[in-house]
């Protein structure tokens, strides 16, 4: 691609004024790539994934990705659909996992595929002229996932990479999860100023155990950042892991079920550890029975005992290596779904499935079965997007729709945001104020609902930065 005048621009084509989809398109003199391609999620945004690109694939030079979360990787294999040829630079972590997201990702795409076009085909069957609507494609499949893995190039952590003449790029630890990155940039083509880019990718938790590592610099011109929860504080992990303890005792000494609706990438390893610390110090029963219940999260865990070594450096030192870290017997990975049928009718369990925010896999089958339970208990730890049957859930609907029924909300419902692998606004404001507002020419807010980033930014513009809360398809000049 080459400019007409000289400028450098970036485009908001997800998660502005929105959660998710992230993607980020930079346009400079001599080419154009972005930052994360991901997948909108929550019933209302889902249709946006469907939409044409704001761009031609085939003219983005490279890709990096910040992580392997769906909301900021799961579009990537529709880009290279639509062709994209390029590379796709990420952590080395990353890589392994993404390919675990993206193929389970692929296998959603074609059941969705196949359930549409039997409704449809059903539905032309009954219409004598045969006119019917189109069949439905879907996004990608299998074989569009294998293209775009072909593509990646993992880099380590402080290794500086030049992915051209022009552009430099270093990964910078975020402890958000294994393998997330914040996406340091510098940009200088022929004699124009030298340019520093610092997409913040997800900011992490401090608290959080597994992965609570912090990389940071010093100076940017321009920073793209995260604003989920820039307006909350999450409550201190230690009485997090007090409430939960208590959720799961009061819940079992009464003859119930304790439910965990799980993102597969990150929390349900967070958790594992978790029960396993609690059971170990006697704050929950050793005779209790965890089961993880997502084929996926089993993958992903079996990713985190393979690059045990990017853990936080507490995890580590503890556990020495990555088969100790979930090893227990009071825990049980169910890979099938016979395993996941077969554990019904016990009683006295702890479940962790996904999905997190309850819109599809293992999650809905337990929750059918417990959700109008008044002895079990349904767990929430992470965020809920609006439109989801997790956020009805927690806004207190006395029913929710599960597969073509109507279920009665009767168990009782939690929410323990304080384990979230997002910061909160205190971690927010310590990885932003590592940059000086005088060296900073612009913040450009993104991935939280609207009113978040609003008020979010108007905390940040009292310490001098100049804040703008981009919208969907907005462009700027950098």
């Amino acid at each position: 691609m080459t400019g007409v005048n000289d400028i450098m621009k970036i485009k908001f084509l997800g998660a502005a004024r929105l959660v998710t989809g992230s993607c980020y398109l930079v346009k400079t003199d001599t080419m154009q790539f972005l930052v994360d391609c991901g997948m909108f999620q929550g019933v209302k945004e889902e249709e946006l994934n469907l939409e044409n690109f704001d761009f031609s694939p085939s003219s983005v030079n490279f890709v990096v990705l910040t992580h392997s979360h769906l909301d900021h990787c799961g579009l990537l294999p529709k880009l290279y659909k639509e062709g994209f040829r390029g590379k796709v630079y990420c952590s080395i972590p990353t890589r392994g996992i993404v390919e675990h997201m993206l193929l389970d990702s692929a296998k959603v795409q074609e059941i969705r595929h196949h359930e549409a076009n039997e409704v449809l085909d059903e539905w032309s069957l009954i219409d004598d002229r045969n006119n019917g609507p189109e069949l439905s494609v879907p996004l990608y499949d299998t074989t569009h996932v294998l293209g775009i893995l072909d593509k990646f190039q993992a880099i380590d952590f402080d290794e500086e990479v030049n992915v051209n003449k022009f552009i430099k790029l270093k990964l910078l630890r975020v402890g958000h999860a294994l393998g997330a990155a914040s996406a340091y940039l510098t940009i200088k083509e022929n004699n124009k100023s030298e340019k520093k880019l610092l997409f913040s990718g997800d900011i992490g938790n401090s608290n959080q155990r597994l992965d609570n590592r912090f990389d940071y610099v010093d100076t940017a011109d321009f920073i793209i950042m995260e604003s989920l929860y820039g307006n909350k504080y999450h409550e201190p992990r230690s009485e997090m892991d007090k409430k939960l303890a208590e959720i799961v005792n009061k819940t079992l000494s009464r003859g119930g079920n304790v439910i965990v609706p799980s993102f597969t990438y990150q929390r349900s390893q967070e958790l594992l550890v978790l029960f396993k610390r609690l059971i170990s110090s006697g704050e929950i029963s050793n005779e209790v029975k965890i089961y993880l219940d997502s084929p996926l999260a089993i993958k992903v865990t079996n990713v985190y005992k393979r690059y045990f070594r990017y853990l936080g450096e507490n995890i580590v030192s503890e556990f020495k290596n990555g088969e100790r870290l979930f090893d227990s017997r009071n825990i049980e990975f169910l890979s099938d779904k016979n395993s996941s049928k077969g554990i019904r009718k016990r009683r006295g369990k702890v479940v962790i499935a996904g999905h997190g925010m309850c819109a599809g896999g293992r999650i809905l089958f337990h929750l059918a079965n417990n959700l109008s339970d008044r002895k079990s208990s349904i767990v929430f730890v992470g965020f809920q997007a609006p439109g989801t049957t997790g956020r009805e859930i927690v806004e207190g609907a006395k029913q929710v729709m599960i597969n073509e029924k109507m279920i009665k909300v009767q168990a009782e419902i939690h929410t323990l945001y304080g384990f979230s692998a997002h910061g909160d606004h205190a971690d927010l404001m310590k990885w932003l104020q590592h940059i000086r507002s005088d060296r900073v020419n612009k913040v450009f807010l993104i991935h939280a609902e609207e009113s978040t980033s609003l008020k979010f930014k108007k905390t940040i513009e009292h310490l001098g930065y100049n804040v703008i809360v981009p919208k969907m398809h907005e462009e700027y000049e950098l």
